[in-house]
């Protein structure tokens, strides 16, 4: 008869949630980047088109970026099902453990000296008790929108075109800040990790502006080069 394998204790749970949610923050890090660049792009077209060379790749570009989006924040909102598994949703069910919670809560007061212990005490334990409920709402929001997305825009053929309802973005757009802003305070109180992601955001939107501008300036010199071939055919044919 085979011996059931000996039970983990918290303190070594903990270390492997601790290495899972790295794991988790280069996930977040990869929706932030998506983010980022769909948002950079669709920000700096302002509604306006591109015509001519390279505007067929970025419209290609735009319209993969969402799919990504919504694949990868399904990725980290979903309930986590074999064991192996890093969701958000995995360190909410971690939190369930009370010498997990209690674990974290004495490391806080560790931090920035005694003086500081029974405050940072007190504001870990909130927080702790925040995820639950953020992550409930998450999820329950979170799985509709992306059904919607999924079935009425990105996954589905229809009569009516391709166009993608303005309300639809926000929602994604929403959505993914929510699952950022839940993935960085896992990724905080699981592994202490100073996430910068606003901040990444905010400088790949920038680049992503700048690949419009790089397009259009390529576009109209594209357009130039054009016009000056013609102009040339022209100008044999009418040489006598």
């Amino acid at each position: 008869m085979k011996k059931a394998p000996p039970k983990k204790s918290a303190a070594s749970k903990l270390a492997e949630l601790e290495a899972q949610a790295e794991i988790l923050h280069g996930y977040v890090v990869n929706l932030v980047r998506s983010l980022g660049v769909f948002h950079g792009l669709n920000e700096r077209l302002q509604g306006k088109s591109l015509s001519g060379k390279g505007a067929s790749a970025i419209a290609t570009i735009l319209f993969d970026e969402l799919h990504l989006i919504a694949i990868r924040i399904n990725a980290l909102i979903v309930e986590p099902k074999w064991a192996d598994d890093v969701t958000i949703g995995t360190f909410v069910a971690a939190l369930e453990d009370e010498k997990i919670k209690q674990l974290l809560i004495d490391r806080a007061s560790e931090w920035h000296g005694p003086s500081r212990a029974a405050t940072n005490r007190k504001q870990m334990t909130a927080r702790i008790d925040q995820i639950r409920s953020r992550y409930d709402k998450l999820n329950t929001i979170g799985a509709k929108t992306l059904r919607d997305v999924r079935n009425k825009s990105l996954a589905h053929i229809s009569t009516k075109g391709a166009l993608i309802p303005p309300v639809t973005l926000r929602s994604l757009w929403s959505l993914g800040e929510r699952t950022i802003s839940l993935g960085s305070e896992v990724a905080l109180i699981f592994r202490e990790i100073d996430t910068g992601y606003s901040e990444e955001i905010r400088h790949l939107k920038e680049e992503a502006r700048a690949i419009i501008g790089y397009t259009r300036a390529g576009i109209a010199a594209e357009n130039r080069k054009v016009a000056r071939a013609r102009a040339a055919r022209r100008s044999r044919k009418s040489a006598p």
